[in-house]
């Protein structure tokens, strides 16, 4: 399974893992094993999102295929 990228707030976040609010995960754990910086919770669709920040791209070369 390919990480989902997502932007949140004008941010691109990569998606590591969701995990269910209902399973009650201990959510600093998770994070420092997943090696996240950011953590969201969804309420409407019930999961938490542990994500790693995605850095600006800077494009200094254009590639034609």
């Amino acid at each position: 399974m390919l990480d989902q990228l997502n932007i949140i707030g004008g941010n691109m976040y990569k998606v590591k893992r969701k995990i269910r609010i209902d399973s009650q995960p201990i959510v600093e754990v998770w994070k420092k094993h997943l090696h996240c910086d950011k953590v969201f919770m969804n309420k409407k669709a019930g999961y938490y999102y542990f994500c790693e920040s995605v850095p600006d791209v800077e494009f200094t070369e254009e590639f034609s295929a």
